[in-house]
């Protein structure tokens, strides 16, 4: 009986496995049109993207001011298509292309349509295709739909802190003695070959190139050595060619020839890389002195530089300065609006000794004149950027922000010059001491308030806000000065020892701006240490900075 029944299930497995297979091949054919579907709407995708970054020039860089916006969008969308091997009218394959005009925000990515009315406002591009994928087994087709948005992201780049003014015999000795400390060298230009690398300009991407960085990483983290910058910039300029880039080569190579310098620096230290496109770097246009200084300000970081002015000021023997860089200056590459740049923070302490000496009871006492200057640099945002054609056209605006200068007759601490963190310790300062007889300290505010000015800089162009010659510190230095006399012995007045050290002191200070100052804010300003006032510079424009949004 059970051989029996055995016998008669003999073949149902066949049976089962005949129809599994009916199931089996249905769902292959299903993934295979699904397969072929998600192929095509990959094609479509890419086709899409392109046809829509090609499609926003006409906002940017393609933009024909005699062509209706759309009417020239629609035009290049259509010519990309076409190129891109999609048929855009073959509605028989479901094709078809669709192109609205929009703002974007940068930002969110969201993308809002504008109407015919406001095209002139737009600044992305939404493509919108369509096809049909016939199934290859399954009867009926697929409809596919894919969707790309592009915009114009326009940004700019721009520095703060390279002077128009020009380095003299009074300000050249000071530029070497602050640059050849930074370095830890001796330079010995005079104000001819100052002007002559002020007066050069070179492509930052031309110089990467010959440093061999190319990628984001590589500018932005790559230890560079002084001498290697120095001698690539010179390449850069000899091979533009024409004299003024031979001319500052050439110099450059009697600057590298007088340093010797193990000091090294990264770009990253100096750039605001807003975009993280080293491309937007690479067009910017230097000038090589403003990029050397910075770079040397950044190589030295917070050292505390300590070396004899070459200051020539009547009544003054000698001059020592102290300085030091608390944040170092930075340049804005890539910046769309809202992006900043600020020149360097920095902190200088100034001691003259005068040349007239006080007398009392016959004996005479050297005078010094202690200055303290603190400096939060200069500031500028980037509010809005002006497309045009030619490009030389366009500008830029920037709102500048020169920082409040306070000097103070004082000593600051050598701990509190290179401490950023705290508010520097300012003592009144020791102004002239007669063992046994007197001592006389003395304190005294200047203040020159910030500097405001919304700047519209044509391109590769240079504007100024706040003071460009004077900072008017010395009046307010000598109507505040506040003396404290300390009489040791007898038969001295302290009124009298007053009287006769201001004699000494005011001439001194009356011509502070002029023969101090002034020729020291020129000096560091191309460090990217500013005084009173700042330069902003249009390094660059990019109206086509053309990206995927959606």
């Amino acid at each position: 009986m059970r051989k029996r029944l055995l016998c008669e299930q003999r073949g149902a497995i066949s049976i089962l496995a005949g129809l599994s297979l009916v199931f089996v091949m249905a769902s292959a054919a299903m993934s295979v049109d699904i397969g072929h579907a998600a192929w095509q709407k990959r094609s479509l995708q890419k086709v899409v993207d392109v046809v829509s970054l090609d499609a926003v020039r006409a906002l940017g860089d393609r933009r024909d001011p005699l062509v209706d916006h759309y009417v020239q969008t629609l035009a290049i969308a259509q010519k990309s298509a076409t190129r891109n091997d999609f048929d855009y009218a073959d509605t028989a394959a479901g094709n078809s292309l669709v192109v609205e005009l929009g703002s974007a925000d940068s930002a969110t990515k969201v993308f809002t349509p504008v109407v015919s009315t406001a095209y002139a406002t737009a600044n992305a591009v939404r493509v919108t295709a369509t096809h049909r994928s016939d199934n290859r087994f399954i009867p009926g087709n697929i409809g596919l739909t894919t969707q790309a948005v592009a915009m114009v992201d326009q940004v700019a780049s721009f520095s703060v802190g390279s002077r128009l003014a020009r380095l003299d015999t009074s300000t050249s000795p000071i530029f070497n003695s602050v640059l050849g400390q930074m370095l830890g060298g001796s330079l010995s230009l005079d104000a001819v070959s100052y002007n002559g690398l002020a007066d050069g300009t070179v492509s930052l991407g031309d110089v990467f190139a010959e440093l061999g960085l190319g990628s984001t990483d590589q500018i932005l983290n790559s230890e560079v050595q002084f001498e290697d910058l120095l001698n690539a910039t010179a390449q850069a300029l000899n091979n533009q060619g024409d004299p003024t880039s031979v001319t500052a080569a050439g110099i450059l190579g009697t600057f590298a020839a007088q340093l010797s310098s193990t000091a090294h620096f990264k770009f990253g230290d100096m750039l605001e890389l807003a975009t993280g496109d080293p491309g937007d770097a690479a067009n910017a246009q230097m000038n090589v002195l403003e990029m050397i200084g910075m770079a040397a300000s950044v190589a030295n970081g917070t050292n505390l530089l300590n070396l004899t002015a070459p200051i020539t000021i009547p009544g003054v023997t000698s001059t020592s300065l102290k300085m030091s860089v608390i944040e170092p200056p930075k340049m804005c590459i890539g910046c769309r609006v809202g992006g900043e740049a600020h020149t360097a923070q920095a902190r200088i302490q100034l001691d003259m000794t005068l040349l007239q000496r006080l007398t009392v009871l016959l004996q005479q006492g050297v005078v010094h004149l202690p200055v303290y200057l603190d400096t939060a640099g200069a500031t500028g945002t980037l509010t809005a950027i002006r497309c045009d054609i030619p490009q030389t056209d366009g500008d830029i605006t920037v709102h500048a922000v020169a920082e409040a200068l306070n000097a103070k007759i004082g000593t600051a601490t050598d701990a509190s010059l290179t401490d950023g963190s705290i508010p520097a310790v300012v003592n009144p300062a020791q102004l002239v001491s007669i063992a046994g007889l007197v001592n006389v300290t003395g304190t005294a505010t200047a203040v020159m308030p910030s500097s405001t000015a919304d700047l519209v800089i044509p391109w590769q162009d240079v504007r100024s806000v706040g003071s460009t010659s004077s900072v008017t510190v010395d009046d307010q230095l000598v109507a505040s000065l506040a003396l404290t006399v300390q009489v040791l012995g007898l038969g001295i007045n302290a009124t009298t020892v007053a009287n006769d050290l201001l004699a000494i002191i005011n001439p001194v200070l009356n011509v502070l701006d002029t023969t101090l100052l002034a020729p020291l804010k020129e000096a560091l300003a191309f460090l990217g240490i500013e005084i009173g006032g700042a330069d902003v510079a249009n390094l660059d424009e990019d109206c086509a900075n053309r990206r995927l949004i959606g």
